[in-house]
């Protein structure tokens, strides 16, 4: 039995990464940090929470609270693509984590018309982002095969290692 699963988000010689993710985020019962090929130690002074006010993100946040009760700084990341919008929950979910010892801060960035993905990847880059928290998104069914884009992005992309719950 693990707290989490630690998985290399890309590794030399891996048939079909996607589809272990997959497998892992929907049976594995455990969130899944996902580690770029190569990375070190994590930091743990920066997190970036990526916030859309799901089941998902919410389930995120939850199992890192461990994680962020350890980081310096705390960012939520609200992509603002037209289809999710400012929520009350925003609100919430900051005093959640504050009632948890979490001090976050809310930062809102528009996609531009791009995928929620990169507008998080580049987000945390310049932000010089240790660790990203989002929820694993996709499709029941055919979790193992077809993800949502942003999940999909981070996976496949990202400056940073992310903290997948589902």
């Amino acid at each position: 039995m693990a707290d989490v699963i630690l998985l290399e988000a890309d590794p030399p010689g891996a048939l079909h990464p996607h589809r272990l993710f997959g497998e892992l985020a929907a049976s594995g019962g455990r969130p899944i940090l996902s580690l770029p090929t190569g990375s070190g130690a994590i930091a743990m002074e920066r997190a970036l929470i990526a916030w859309n006010a799901t089941r998902e993100a919410t389930r995120a946040i939850h199992d890192a609270i461990p994680w962020l009760q350890r980081m310096r700084a705390v960012e939520i990341l609200v992509v603002e693509d037209g289809r999710f919008q400012a929520h009350a929950q925003d609100a919430l979910i900051c005093a959640h984590l504050r009632r948890h010892g979490v001090e976050a801060q809310i930062v809102r960035r528009s996609s531009s018309g791009g995928d929620a993905g990169q507008t998080i990847r580049v987000y945390a880059a310049e932000s010089r982002t240790d660790l990203i928290v989002a929820g694993a998104y996709g499709h029941p069914r055919v979790m193992e095969m077809v993800f949502g884009g942003a999940t999909r992005s981070l996976l496949a992309n990202s400056p940073a290692p992310v903290f997948f719950s589902r």
